[in-house]
């Protein structure tokens, strides 16, 4: 039944219900005492109203077309007893039951075909009872006439499908035995009772070549060879896992106590020979003979009447059903001949149609296995929905209805939620089977019916490919939808997974119809921290310029064996150039425009880590990586690694991520946390969502692809608040355009209805030295500037009750710089920045004045400036590039003094501290009263920090510098984060200049101590010796309250005087005391001893450490 057809509600929805399996093809058997066992009541339930349901042990159709059930399928069944209405000691239920793997005909081909689910070995059946009668199993009546043949035999059936390896950990096939060196041969036994030796065996069977050269396989039956072939391997081919062989054999001879003795054996070329037997089957003609009291067998595919002859029961009790049909079982009655152990009984047969049957004597039923309660859901009954539906497993319920009451009552945009247990959809749309296209089912029955249609869809869950947990480590939460091909990724075939599966729900193309998100957690932790994450991200995010700041990063296009150009420069410039908007600032981190260290590992530029470690650290909107990778590194350099980036990043200021790259979002591997995944996923810092493929995609597809989602994520149409589009309907927006298999390999990792914090609102520049920005205006160096604006609201009208203030950044025209290990490839050169300070908004207007430096480019070409601006609740962005950067004033005044340094760590109260952990904050506050050059393209004139002398690698502060608010550039700080430092001393030289470039610097020496646990150092009383009072200082090295007690002793041990203080946020501790004890005495001339402890506030940590002090009057 179709999938749009709306069912009031389901089965599920009312009722006591328990499920069970069934998993040996055959009739069973419920008595009074296994009902009781599964936790009804049978002396309640009136027997006639009991039923079963199930639907068939098969996969569920991909296409979305295709006819499929449309609930739980009522199962025909007997119940022995029921008349009288009471369910008694004696009464029992029959119904047929069947596992995941079974027989059946395909009239189509006229061949009989194994059914092997992909993803579960589970086939579930479910009971209940209550309001109207069940179905029941009909009589099919025997005929009694001149048969037109006798049947005496059937078709019968063996197979071997052992699910036990994801090859290429890819797809969604699983392999069975290895052979290899180590194991040249496996032997199979299989039972063939009552086989007809005058017919012969057939043998089918897929063994998969893992090697790139060739092994001979060799099959024989009994010790008799059938089967020998050289099996070529996959050879110099890229990307592949195995060469498939699907191959035939047959055996004309007679079976040992009618067993199959099947052995595959290879002959391997080569000590890293490696093979998989995925299955074989058995096909061979039985007589009709009963074992244990039982017989499966087929009829005929004619038109016919035929008499069956079956024998070997051990009793007259003899039933024969029609299981032809699953769910409309028959009973075979009238005329059916039972004598001694045999059964004789004629049904009329139709060509196209091999009916199936199966017989049991002596009341040998099976026994059903496994029985669980389900609590009542209702899925289908939904009728109002939810804009945004999150499918979660139990586990993660809690997390899931955080985000729900989230989005619905605190986000500044509410979205109607509905929080979904897959388990859920498996019980209503696959009986209870994990079935990916169950899922996808649900979500179209939504989409189909829901009075709010669904427009996002969060899997809140990890998934992988192993369906079956195979592997055991039992972390697909929510599973994701593979290929079938599993041999091969690229080149000849497609291996990969894609979410896009499941909102693909109109239509039988590949343009998703919703938009989906994914968050890969593992465990309930993960995903409440996510859900933190979201909240602090969307309500709590730092006001800053790094809203507006995008930074890309470029691989160089070498490799250890090629050589690519511009292969990755070029669409990085691109982005920068054509699809960013140009109010963006632009942090460029290209490799090729980094010097190369070659080490014996290869080559590297260590530069570049640490730019890309900074400029994550320090805040940025967003990352766009374009280039080689993989799950765990970028660039043949190793410009990223998992390993030793991720545990540096600190950053408070959550990043989208954009890797268009191969594999670094490789989600689906069991217990394995890809780089994409992992950064999504740390608590409180890494990015809030990402885009990235999860397996080898194609560079010139990945940068199409790249143009339009950074455009439809930064550049599209906002809302009625002015707000961004959510990140889902971006990723919606990219797919309806570019949904090759390339772009499938592409997912959204995060919350879909997420809102990256782009800023809010507008404003203008309206004057630059009291001229109109009609026509540009020229700014000079050395001269003084004024720039003057204001804040628009959404009405386009001047926002006048905005007060609160802004960053305002000048910067100068763009120049060419030339990348010499690309062949001289141009690349933009953001201009340097002339002016970045903090300014004042008061009713809606602001205004500011500087000095523009001496080191400008002169080219009278056009520069920029943008303003951000902010109050407690809202912000926006002012933006022009209608100035002209060229001349000199000389009338300017150089006061020959350079600017004046003070360096700070981690607060700037916290003066005199030099105690840090390995992740400090640096502090740098400069002034000069002319005015600071922040412009980084003089040469010689950076804004830089020499750490340990190292004159070869100056970290550029420049990126980092703020002025102070209404300072006109004249006073600053730079605000930088340095990461994962090692224990030890160092030394920091700060070098500066002012607009005329009049130089300074300053040194700083620093300790860094490991910052889990506490340090205390530098304990001294100062004067000492003393006459009237003191002062007791150290150092210590963490960035939360402690408190201080000091003890004063005589040399004879005698306390005399206690000091207390609680509660200090220094890192720099000074407690004065006036020199007199507990008594208020004066003390005595002499030698004293003291004793510092020092807890946190908290109670965590202690230290405590002894002094000496001298009186003197």
């Amino acid at each position: 039944m179709a999938l749009n057809k709306i069912n009031a509600n389901s089965v599920l929805a009312t009722g006591e219900w328990v499920k069970f399996e069934a998993p040996e093809e055959g009739i069973y058997k419920i008595d009074f005492n296994l009902l009781s066992s599964m936790g009804f009541d049978p002396n309640t339930i009136d027997p006639r109203t009991i039923k079963i349901y199930n639907n068939g042990g098969k996969v569920l159709p991909e296409n979305i077309n295709k006819p499929r059930p449309v609930d739980l399928v009522e199962n025909a069944i007997m119940v022995v007893g029921e008349d009288d209405g009471k369910f008694d000691q004696n009464d029992y239920i029959l119904f047929y039951g069947r596992g995941t793997d079974f027989w059946g005909y395909d009239s189509t081909s006229q061949t009989f075909k194994r059914f092997h689910h992909p993803y579960s070995n589970h086939n579930y059946f479910w009971i209940t009872y209550g309001d109207i009668n069940g179905k029941r199993i009909q009589d099919k009546p025997g005929l009694n006439t001149t048969p037109e043949f006798n049947q005496n035999n059937t078709l019968a059936f063996g197979f071997l499908e052992d699910d036990k390896i994801n090859i290429g950990k890819t797809g969604r096939e699983l392999f069975g035995d290895d052979f290899s060196q180590a194991v040249l041969s496996r032997t199979y036994i299989t039972s063939l009772n009552g086989r007809l030796n005058n017919y012969p065996i057939e043998y089918r069977f897929r063994f998969i070549n893992a090697f790139s050269g060739s092994l001979t396989l060799k099959l024989a039956e009994n010790g008799t060879d059938i089967f020998a072939q050289v099996l070529n391997g996959y050879g110099n081919a890229k990307y592949r896992f195995g060469t498939s062989y699907v191959r035939t054999a047959e055996f004309n001879g007679t079976l040992s106590d009618n067993r199959s003795v099947l052995k595959f054996s290879i002959i391997p070329t080569s000590v890293t020979t490696l093979g998989y037997l995925d299955y074989f089957e058995i096909t061979y003609r039985k007589e009709l003979k009963a074992f244990n009291n039982r017989i499966l067998f087929f009829s005929k595919d004619t038109t016919a009447i035929i008499e069956y002859y079956l024998h070997d029961f051990t009793s007259t009790n003899i039933e024969v059903f029609d299981i032809s049909d699953y769910a409309n079982v028959r009973l075979i009655t009238n005329h059916v001949q039972l004598s001694g152990g045999d059964c004789r009984f004629q049904i009329s047969e139709s060509e196209g149609k091999v009916s199936k049957y199966y017989a049991v004597g002596s009341y040998n039923y099976l026994t059903p296995v496994n029985p669980v309660s389900v609590e009542n859901s209702n899925l289908r009954g939904i009728q109002e929905g939810a804009k945004y539906i999150i499918i979660t497993p139990k586990e993660f319920r809690e997390a899931a209805d955080r985000l729900k009451n989230y989005r619905e009552n605190d986000a500044l945009v509410s979205v109607s939620t509905i929080v979904v247990d897959v388990d859920e959809i498996y019980n209503e749309f696959s009986c209870g089977t994990l079935d990916v296209s169950a899922i996808r089912d649900f979500l179209r029955y939504a989409y189909d019916n829901w009075q709010n249609t669904p427009a996002y869809v969060l899997l809140f869950g990890k998934g992988t490919y192993d369906y079956k947990d195979v592997e055991g480590y039992g972390d697909n939460f929510i599973p994701t939808w593979q290929t079938q091909e599993s041999l091969i990724m690229i080149y000849g075939g497609d291996s990969f997974t894609s979410d896009d599966f499941f909102v693909t729900v109109d239509g039988i193309d590949n343009i998703i119809d919703l938009a989906s998100g994914r968050v890969t957690a593992s465990s309930l932790s993960e995903a409440n921290n996510y859900v933190s994450k979201v909240i602090d991200y969307e309500l709590n995010s730092k006001r800053g310029s790094w809203k507006n700041l995008v930074t890309l990063v470029a691989d160089d296009g070498l490799t250890s064996t090629t050589y690519e150009g511009s292969e990755h420069t070029r669409p990085s410039e691109r982005i920068a150039n054509e699809f960013l908007p140009p109010s963006f600032d632009i942090n460029k981190i290209y490799m090729a425009d980094y010097p190369v260290t070659i080490t014996g590992s290869g080559r590297r530029k260590p530069q570049v880590n640490q730019d890309i470690i900074d400029g994550l650290n320090n805040g940025t909107l967003l990352i766009n990586y374009i280039g080689h990778g993989s799950p765990e590194l970028w660039a043949h350099e190793i410009v990223f690694e998992k390993s030793v980036t991720i545990p540096q990043l600190h950053n408070s200021e959550y990043f989208f991520l954009i890797a268009a790259t191969c594999d670094f979002a490789y989600y689906d591997i069991p217990n394995y946390t890809s780089a994409a995944e992992e950064l999504v996923l740390l608590p409180s810092a890494g990015a809030i969502a990402g885009f990235s493929s999860a397996r080898l995609v194609f560079s010139g597809l990945n940068h199409s692809l790249n143009y339009q989602f950074i455009t439809d994520l930064l550049d599209g149409p906002r809302d009625t608040l002015n707000l961004l589009k959510p990140i889902g309907a971006a990723y919606f927006a990219t797919k309806q355009i570019h949904n090759s298999v390339n772009d499938r390999k592409y997912h959204l990792f995060g919350d879909p209805v997420l809102r990256l914090q782009v800023p809010q609102y507008e404003g203008t520049i309206d004057s630059v030295n009291g001229q109109s920005l009609a026509a540009d205006v020229q700014i000079k160096a050395l001269s003084d500037t004024k720039i003057v604006g204001k804040i628009i609201k959404p009405d386009n009208q001047k926002w006048n009750d905005f007060n609160g203030e802004g960053i305002l950044t000048v910067f100068d025209s763009e120049r060419i710089k030339l990348l010499e290990q690309i062949d001289n490839f141009p690349m933009v050169i953001q201009g340097g920045v002339i002016f970045r300070g903090r300014v004042s908004v008061n009713d809606g207007e602001f205004e500011t004045s500087f000095v523009v430096p001496k080191d400008i480019s002169y080219e009278n070409k056009n520069g920029k400036i943008i303003f951000y601006f902010f109050d407690d609740n809202k912000d926006g962005l002012a933006f022009t590039k209608k100035i002209v950067v060229g001349g000199t004033d000389t009338t300017a005044v150089n006061d020959g003094d350079g600017p004046e340094i003070e360096i700070l760590f981690d607060d700037a109260s916290y003066y005199n501290a030099y105690l840090v952990g390995p992740d400090p904050k640096l502090i740098v506050k400069l002034s000069d009263d002319t005015g600071l050059n922040t412009t980084g393209t003089g040469v010689g004139h950076s804004l830089e920090g020499i750490l340990n002398e190292d004159e070869a690698n100056p970290i550029d502060f420049t990126r980092y510098f703020t002025g102070e608010l209404d300072a006109g550039g004249k006073s600053g700080s730079v605000n930088y984060k340095f990461s994962k430092l090692n224990e030890g001393d160092y030394n920091l030289l700060v070098k500066a200049w002012d607009v005329f470039n009049n130089f300074s610097s300053e040194d700083a020496f620093f300790t860094v101590v490991n910052d889990d646990q506490l340090v205390v150092r530098d304990i001294y009383n100062y004067p000492n010796p003393f006459s009237s009072s003191t002062a007791f200082t150290f150092q210590q090295n963490l960035n939360k309250p402690i408190d201080v007690k000091i003890k004063v002793y005589t040399i004879a041990g005698r306390v005399i005087k206690v000091i207390e203080r609680k509660d200090i946020n220094q890192k720099f501790v000074k407690i004065n005391w006036n020199g007199r004890d507990e008594d208020g005495d004066v003390l005595a001339n002499g030698t004293y001893l003291y004793k510092v402890i020092v807890k946190t506030t908290d109670g965590e940590f202690s230290q405590s450490a002894l002094g000496k002090m001298a009186v003197i009057r």
